[in-house]
């Protein structure tokens, strides 16, 4: 039902006009631009459930229209939330940890960043290499 909406308003076509018109024949680069996407959508909704319900329609859409592999478009945008969600600043498990250990706001997310920053990048620079074996 989302995905007709989508095709309907003509967003998955302004995609894949954007997408690839920007990144040309290097395709390879679709699943690391799904997953940062993913990311930054999680980031900024606070909720990787709704990055999800934005990233995983466009991105099975996309796979099938560019001729990608459905499963690893699907995986990107999967990552990609747990990735966002993890790096979201305000998240609402922030406050109760926060008080539970009694630790304050900003070192909690300074050791929270030390963990998802290096795997955020080793996922990004993973998706990039699969990209390329497997586009």
């Amino acid at each position: 039902r989302i995905s007709e909406c989508m095709i309907d308003l003509g967003l998955i076509s302004l995609l894949e006009k954007g997408i690839l018109g920007v990144i040309g024949d290097a395709v390879f680069l679709v699943p690391v631009i799904i997953y940062l996407l993913t990311a930054v959508i999680c980031v900024m909704l606070g909720s990787n459930w709704g990055a999800y319900g934005i990233a995983i329609p466009i991105s099975v859409i996309l796979s099938r229209s560019i001729g990608g592999d459905v499963a690893l478009y699907l995986g990107a945008a999967l990552a990609g939330g747990l990735i966002g969600e993890g790096l979201c600043p305000y998240l609402d498990e922030t406050s109760p940890v926060v008080t539970s250990i009694g630790c304050g706001v900003i070192p909690y997310r300074k050791i929270r960043f030390a963990y998802w920053i290096p795997l955020a990048v080793l996922a990004a620079v993973g998706y990039v290499l699969i990209g390329l074996f497997k586009c």
